[in-house]
């Protein structure tokens, strides 16, 4: 399953890397949703035996990304400079 490195809101101290056995803290409903969709796909597994792979990305980027997040205000700043 598509997870997302939002389920873990924002870290405690940037020095230290977000990990797999940080806590699940949501903050937005897009992370919530995420969280939500994580723990029907854990339940499944325990329920049904059911093999479940889950990847959590960061930094995704790409056309329509917001101006809101880094890369979407460089690219929206280049494009109005152009």
């Amino acid at each position: 399953m598509a997870s997302s490195s939002a389920v873990y809101g924002r870290p405690d101290s940037v020095a230290k890397p977000i990990t797999e056995s940080d806590p699940i803290r949501p903050q937005s409903m897009y992370a919530v949703s995420k969280a939500a969709q994580d723990m029907l796909a854990s339940s499944f597994y325990q329920q049904y035996g059911l093999d479940i792979v889950r990847g959590r990305t960061f930094n995704q980027n790409g056309p329509g990304e917001g101006t809101n997040l880094v890369c979407g205000a460089i690219a929206w700043q280049i494009a109005r400079i152009e």
